[in-house]
């Protein structure tokens, strides 16, 4: 699993690595817990879980599914 190796990967990421979302970005610092998500494109919707706890890295393998992309005007398009 791909994404799975790039959750492995939020380890070694910094702030100037990172876009926030929301509000805030992340804290990915030593003795931070916290639970993650990696989404993205790939044959089908890639995904991954994290979880920080006590200083480790858990990743869980998971699978977000295969769906169509069907655009219907240019905003989803873009």
């Amino acid at each position: 699993n791909d994404f799975a190796a790039m959750g492995a990967s939020l380890a070694a990421l910094q702030a100037v690595d990172m876009v926030a979302l929301g509000p805030a970005l992340p804290d990915l610092g030593a003795g931070s817990d916290g639970c993650f998500a990696v989404l993205g494109p790939g044959t089908g919707l890639g995904a991954t879980a994290v979880l920080r706890r006590g200083g480790r890295w858990l990743v869980m393998e998971t699978e977000g599914g295969h769906i169509g992309f069907a655009p219907q005007d240019a905003l989803e398009i873009e």
